[in-house]
């Protein structure tokens, strides 16, 4: 709050507790959501239940930072993962709807309230709007279909990990950008390991994706540990965002560590039952 308050991240986006990169927003989600659920489950599982407010009041300031983080990326995913968090508890822990509704309202209060008083936020909603109109010849749907004849090129071997860059030539793509990765999990991995590689990626979240789903349990403190990590693997596998390469540095940790986690967690309620 206060590296907000001082506009000091790089184009007023946040980096704490990063020391350069502004995805302060996208790990909060895709590791708060699962620890969040944790905590909740823990709570529910020893009786104190009176301290559920913890857990919630975490989650209403990691809406908060994410809404303020400058990544339109990881608001649009921290709604995403709102809309699937609520609807799961909704419907695996009936008792909880009372809670989920104050909880969604309040929220929903705090999203408009900081997006009717911060210049910054309106600032990105503005661009987020002008960029969608014109979304081909942004820097991201040159990148995209820069990546997309790449894929057209070599259908069978792509490119190679990590060398988007190197065989990304605006001048052959007819493109007019490029860049170190496509900024999309499933293009990114389409142009590197193509057609053989992004069904394979397909073949193993889908398989991730039914895990977890037959390892939910629909009553309990076991229904809130299966809620947060549902609302995590629908962030992680949701196709039509911006995302950070699958294979580079803590980009790639980050991601692998928070599908661990979401498939991870349910494990412990079915134990415990």
């Amino acid at each position: 709050l206060w590296q907000y308050h001082l506009h000091v991240g790089p184009d007023d986006r946040l980096t704490i507790p990063f020391s350069h990169n502004a995805n302060v927003g996208k790990y909060l989600l895709t590791i708060g959501l699962p620890m969040l659920g944790l905590a909740a489950w823990r709570l529910m599982e020893s009786g104190r239940q009176r301290l559920l407010w913890l857990p919630v009041a975490g989650l209403v300031v990691m809406v908060a930072t994410i809404m303020i983080s400058g990544e339109r990326s990881s608001v649009l995913l921290m709604l995403l993962a709102l809309g699937v968090l609520g609807l799961v508890l909704c419907c695996a822990v009936p008792r909880a709807r009372k809670l989920v509704a104050f909880t969604g309202a309040g929220v929903t209060a705090l999203l408009v309230l900081l997006a009717a008083t911060q210049p910054l936020i309106q600032e990105r909603g503005q661009l987020f709007i002008e960029q969608m109109s014109d979304f081909w010849n942004t820097y991201y749907g040159q990148l995209y279909i820069g990546a997309w004849r790449l894929w057209q090129q070599h259908p069978l071997t792509g490119v190679g990990v990590q060398q988007f860059l190197k065989a990304c030539n605006p001048a052959l793509l007819h493109t007019s950008y490029c860049d170190v990765h496509p900024h999309n999990l499933y293009i990114d991995w389409l142009a590197t390991t193509s057609t053989p590689g992004i069904a394979l990626l397909l073949l193993a979240l889908f398989c991730m994706g039914r895990s977890l789903l037959r390892e939910m349990r629909f009553s309990g403190a076991a229904g809130v540990l299966s809620a947060f990590p549902m609302a995590a693997f629908v962030v992680d596998v949701f196709p039509l965002i911006v995302t950070q390469s699958p294979y580079s540095n803590w980009p790639a940790m980050l991601y692998w560590y928070s599908l661990g986690l979401a498939l991870a967690l349910p494990n412990m309620g079915r134990q415990q039952d």
